[in-house]
């Protein structure tokens, strides 16, 4: 998926500066805004994990697991949401970005299945040029 991250990565806003806890911070502010009291307990009520587990997502430590729960029980948009609060940018940006690279990968398909139609034509026309087969050069006296 190197070109999806590639294109999503593309869109974000060059001025913009985040460190790798941004995203954990944010979801941990989503969390509490949702649940502004006894925000460890309620979280854990709603992902079916222990209140120690909670308190650690609170605390800005996210696993694979706890992202998939999260998406699991608040929905996939709620990690957009983050994402896209992280980022600066929009769902509706990354699928503009994801639609132009489109578009650019198949002019330049287009353009190598020209340049392929008119080498195949013209080795199909003994196009003028070409080398024929190689020869060995002949030796005197023989």
């Amino acid at each position: 998926m190197p070109a999806m991250r590639d294109a999503f990565v593309g869109v974000l806003p060059q001025a913009r500066s985040f460190d790798d806890g941004c995203f954990a911070e944010e979801v941990a502010k989503r969390l509490r805004a949702r649940h502004p009291v006894h925000t460890a307990k309620n979280v854990a009520r709603d992902l079916n994990c222990t209140p120690k587990t909670a308190e650690n997502i609170l605390a800005g430590h996210l696993s694979g697991r706890s992202i998939a729960r999260l998406s699991m029980v608040y929905g996939l948009g709620f990690l957009i949401d983050v994402g896209a609060a992280v980022t600066g940018t929009t769902l509706r940006d990354f699928i503009v970005a994801q639609a132009d690279d489109a578009r650019r990968e198949q002019l330049k398909a287009m353009e190598r299945e020209r340049e392929f139609t008119e080498l195949e034509e013209g080795l199909a026309a003994g196009a003028p040029g070409r080398p024929g087969p190689r020869r060995e050069p002949s030796q005197p006296g023989r």
